[in-house]
């Protein structure tokens, strides 16, 4: 086994769960009012091929400021891509509808036998970090149900789609 390949393993779950632990900690500080949270599936986006995410805001409100950490992966002929999202977002409306906006960067991760970047057709990857931008729409239903759907242009690294869009479904408690 390679001793790189394990160590950028590791890596990628520590930097995910060290940045999911900043993202849960507006919650800790919360008194009486709970924030509004969600996890989702998303496809591409800032998790450039697919991502699972936690979602927060810093007040106990559906809109305003918030924060999500992601955690995804891919293989593309054999060599493994980790990517961990990080986005600061907004979101403006009320109820049930909002407009989503957002920026972040996304650390990568390769486990590549042999190259430093991987072209699997649509995007080249990098280690390193790629700078994401947000702009959608978020439809939370009285179920909890979420649909997000937008684009997220992603600045840097080796991208060759510049306007990556993004599709996510999942739950808001």
């Amino acid at each position: 086994m390679d001793p790189n390949k394990t160590l950028m393993g590791k890596t990628a779950w520590i930097v995910f769960f060290g940045l999911l632990l900043v993202a849960a900690a507006p919650k800790a500080f919360a008194q009486q009012n709970e924030l509004p949270q969600s996890i989702f599936v998303e496809g591409l986006g800032s998790g450039i091929f697919y991502s699972f995410n936690y979602d927060t805001r810093f007040r106990p409100k559906s809109n305003g400021w918030g924060v999500r950490v992601g955690m995804g992966y891919t293989s593309v002929e054999g060599d493994r891509i980790y990517t961990v999202p990080l986005v600061i977002n907004y979101l403006l409306g009320r109820k049930k509808n909002f407009l989503e906006v957002g920026a972040g960067v996304t650390f990568n991760g390769l486990n590549d036998r042999t190259n430093t970047n991987i072209s699997s057709g649509l995007v080249n990857v990098e280690n390193g970090a790629i700078g994401t931008l947000a702009i959608g729409y978020r439809r939370v239903s009285s179920s909890g149900f979420t649909f997000r759907a937008g684009l997220t242009p992603l600045i840097g690294g080796l991208v060759e789609e510049y306007f990556w869009p993004q599709l996510s479904f999942g739950y808001s408690f």
